[in-house]
């Protein structure tokens, strides 16, 4: 009788049919939207229209695709690529015509979707499908789709107000529909233009249809599910049963940084779902050739590198063998080897070239994100990785002590190896912070690192050994490449979904089966408190907070944007800092004409173009504005100016 209690099947058939269960879930889904653009109401009503447009030719796309291969974690793996090639070369065709715009992403994808839906009425009317009959909600499960739905709603309700988001993310997409396609245009922030591009390509789309912010936040929100689907297929692959494999999923559904960032328009989840399916697709092509399997491991190599340039040193590892593995069997694999490199260089070619003319090097300038690839750089900064996810707190001065000597018999200078700093002392404020750019993952870093050894050392584990050692050889090379930085964890999170499927390996093979749920009890413990302790996403704050104040607080910010609105220009320049917050010049809600933004680079003020008539000021010197102004202006002091004929006078200031 208590089994029958803890593990409650439902019938799915009849849940979906139950009216309670429709209702209820139709108001869930709509509920956020109505809440976040309650002061806009015909958004809401356009943001549901592309949302169906958007899922339905997903959906579409995975039946078609699933007639052919019957295999349903297979298929909608395949889906996803196929998804996201069409988005990128859309994006890139249309922009290359420069007719980027409504109307005509609309007709594209209403003719995706026709085409979709043409080929499922003439050739899959009597599909089966092999999905269960029946769900069982146990703990497990239970805890799994509480975190979806809360995470869900968070991200549908509330704007984008990531501070990089604001910089550079959002920005660029607002550029690109000003300016009806995707190349470079003058910045002050080089990552609106060089920076990889697939996410926002994705959240562009989006915007367009939608006419709002409103989905953004959802596309982190969509590859954290899509990502726990991957792991899911990974596990299964190793004939790990349901049980267990829920044990991996929920291992990454846990983890506090990935939570966090299910909620923001950032691209680590992004890039964390294409590395997934890069290792996923590795291992059925390493275990049964096939020359499409080979060109999927390119589109998902292409596309993670698209998203993200920390892709490189994550893939490196899978591109290496796989590399080895087709010379090893040269005549049977090295077509479909040369056929991956050509997807995954096709899929980023606009984009090298655009960074090649624009920059002279096809990734852009470099910043401090980069090791200089020395041996001792490596081992000064891989602990660094580990500790700042699950180190002891510790005294400030006993940590110098200790990392100071460490350096000293590396001899290095750490200056030169941690560009934003030394690796700085961690403290129990720091592990109870949850912000998306900086929270720690103790409890996942720590069972990584002890199944890291059990998994390759234990012949128990043997069968688990190969992929064991290929995720240990991607957080290596990471940390060759990439050094410690404050947001480190965040640039790990990629790393974190890799190992998740250890997890699962040893929850199924170990005899300690009270260990693994009492360890899984503390990971979901420990994920109630992203959840509800969220700093920059609070789930009950944007109830009562107006929309723009929750993409941006400062009052003399706002006051600067209504003034420009009372102007009533079409054409605004900006003069901004290399960093600034950009986005709330979009997001503002115009009763006139919203201006076209142009970034003035210039620090010559007669050289400005004519048309442009007022300029934004925030944060950035020129010698004749700091002269009208005074001084310089500061991060928080945005300033108005209007022409009067070949002058400059303030027609806004902060109080």
């Amino acid at each position: 009788m208590n089994e029958a209690v803890k593990n409650k099947e439902i019938e799915i058939d009849k849940l979906l049919k139950s009216k309670i269960f429709q209702i209820s879930s139709l108001v869930f889904v709509l509920l956020p939207f109505v809440i976040g653009q309650r002061e806009n109401p015909v958004i809401i009503f356009q943001t549901i229209f592309a949302s169906v447009i958007l899922l339905s030719a997903f959906a579409l796309s995975f039946l078609n695709l699933y007639a052919k291969t019957k295999k349903i974690y297979e298929t909608f793996v395949k889906t996803l690529l196929l998804y996201s090639v069409f988005i990128v070369f859309t994006a890139e065709i249309l922009g290359f015509f420069k007719i980027l715009k409504f109307g005509v992403i609309l007709t594209v994808w209403l003719l995706f979707l026709c085409f979709q839906l043409y080929v499922y009425l003439s050739k899959n009317k009597r599909m089966e499908f092999g999905f269960p009959k029946t769900i069982t909600f146990n703990f497990e499960t239970s805890v799994l789709l509480l975190i979806l739905a809360i995470t869900f709603f968070i991200a549908a309700i509330y704007p984008p107000n990531n501070y990089d988001s604001m910089t550079y993310h959002i920005p660029r997409i607002e550029h690109w529909i000003q300016n009806e396609n995707v190349s470079h245009y003058e910045t002050s922030n080089l990552r609106q233009t060089m920076a990889a591009p697939f996410a926002e390509f994705v959240i562009m789309h989006g915007r367009i249809l939608s006419g709002g912010d409103s989905l953004m936040n959802l596309v982190q929100w969509f590859a954290f599910i899509f990502s726990l689907a991957v792991i899911y297929r990974i596990l299964n692959m190793f004939g790990i049963d349901k049980k267990y494999s829920i044990y991996g999923v929920l291992f990454f559904a846990t983890t506090p940084m990935a939570i966090l960032q299910a909620l923001t328009t950032q691209t680590d989840l992004v890039e964390a779902l294409f590395i997934l399916i890069i290792a996923e697709r590795f291992l059925t092509w390493k275990k049964e050739y096939n020359i499409f399997t080979a060109f999927e491991f390119g589109i998902a190599l292409g596309l993670a590198t698209l998203t993200k340039g920390t892709a490189y040193p994550l893939a490196l590892t899978f591109v290496v063998v796989f590399a080895l593995i087709s010379l090893k069997h040269f005549k049977q694999r090295i077509i479909g080897a040369v056929l991956a490199a050509f997807i995954a260089f096709s899929i980023n070619f606009c984009h090298y070239s655009r960074n090649y003319i624009a920059y002279g090097e096809p990734l852009g300038k470099l910043y401090g994100t980069v090791s200089d690839f020395k041996l001792n750089s490596f081992l000064a900064s891989f602990p660094a990785h580990i500790y700042i996810n699950c180190g002891v707190p510790m005294p400030k001065d006993l940590f110098s002590h200790i990392s100071n000597k460490y350096y000293e018999i590396l001899g290095i200078d750490y200056k030169k190896v941690f560009h934003y700093g030394n690796p700085v002392s961690n403290s129990i404020k720091d592990f109870i912070k949850f912000h998306e750019d900086t929270a720690k993952n103790p409890v996942q870093m720590l069972i990584i690192f002890i199944l890291g050894i059990v998994l390759i050392a234990n012949k128990k584990y043997k069968c688990y050994r190969f992929y064991t050692v290929m995720v240990v050889s991607v957080w290596f090379m990471f940390a060759y490449c990439i050094p410690w930085q404050p947001w480190v964890t965040r640039l790990q999170l990629p790393l974190f979904a890799l190992s998740a499927p250890m997890f699962g390996f040893w929850c199924f093979q170990t005899r300690r089966k009270k260990l693994a749920n009492i360890i899984l009890v503390i990971m979901v413990f420990v994920s109630v408190f992203p959840l509800a302790q969220n700093k920059s996403r609070h789930i009950f704050k944007t109830l009562y907070t107006s929309r723009y104040k929750l993409i941006i607080k400062d009052e003399n910010y706002k006051n600067a944007v209504s003034e420009i609105d009372n102007l009533k220009i079409k054409n605004l320049g900006i003069i901004i800092g290399g960093d600034s917050w950009e986005y709330p010049l979009f997001a503002y809600d115009y009763k006139n004409s919203v201006p076209k933004i142009t970034h003035i680079l210039s620090n010559d003020l007669g050289k400005i173009d004519e048309n442009i008539d007022v300029l934004f000021v925030l944060e950035r010197s020129i010698p004749e504005i700091d002269s009208i102004i005074g001084r310089k202006p500061q991060r928080d002091e945005p300033f108005v100016l209007k022409r009067d004929n070949k002058t400059w006078k303030i027609v806004y200031s902060p109080k």
